[in-house]
């Protein structure tokens, strides 16, 4: 595999669930709907991960007055660039079209590609008219919405959305996979009938599908400390 493609390879990576924050998008009578976004700091903490000091980036205007941002990175012989265009801002109109084409050339190299594959999120919730459109009856309703739980399972991105001051769920796709072996491990790392009684108790709560399996899991942990009889 080439330098360039392993860049490419490390800079694909999903992102952590701390890179990655959560907008207002379209509000309507019934809610609003929320957006996963990553910016700018994200895209340049990756490349310095993957890339160290062989990467840079230039900002021009095109021959339609496009402003584009170009990431550049330096594959032992030459420098490889992908671009693309920014999109202005609501509030920081000149910085958020520097910021927005930065992001967008980094979704070219591919950090955080997955957040294309991100559902559809709406959310409902109050709202009120605001001339020919809709906004939030409580303007901070999401201003402490964070992500977490964010994988990939079988090409699909799974998250959870939660409210930072309430702990409350606001959004959850994230399916409960059991691990049979991540279980095995754990069960082994208790010492005691009341913690293995605990722990399958609290398995069998969150994987309801595979209380069979936690079942037999946490017998033989039980024989293994205690005897068959036991």
């Amino acid at each position: 595999m080439s330098d360039i493609n392993k860049s490419v390879e490390a800079l694909s990576k999903p992102l952590c669930a701390s890179d990655v924050e959560v907008r207002v998008g379209v509000v309507t009578a019934k809610g609003a709907s929320l957006l996963l976004y990553k910016t700018a700091r994200t895209d340049i903490a990756r490349l310095n991960e993957a890339v160290g000091l062989n990467w840079k980036r230039e900002h021009y205007y095109d021959a339609k007055g496009l402003l584009l941002c170009k990431i550049s990175i330096f594959n032992g012989t030459e420098w490889v660039g992908r671009e693309d265009v920014g999109v202005e801002s609501n509030t920081q109109k000149q910085k958020g079209l520097y910021s927005d084409a930065m992001k967008r050339a980094g979704f070219s190299w591919g950090i955080g590609i997955e957040l294309y594959k991100a559902p559809f999120v709406f959310i409902p919730c109050e709202t009120v008219k605001d001339g020919n459109s809709y906004k939030l009856k409580n303007r901070y309703a999401f201003n402490k919405a964070y992500v977490s739980d964010y994988i990939i399972v079988e090409n699909d991105l799974q998250f959870t959305i939660k409210d930072s001051g309430t702990s409350k769920i606001i959004f959850n796709n994230v399916l409960k996979v059991f691990n049979a072996e991540k279980a095995k491990k754990h069960f082994n790392t208790l010492t005691t009938a009341e913690d293995i009684n605990k722990a399958k108790e609290s398995a069998c709560a969150r994987y309801p599908q595979s209380a069979e399996d936690i079942e037999n899991i946490a017998i033989k942990r039980l024989n293994a400390l205690y005897g068959e009889n036991k």
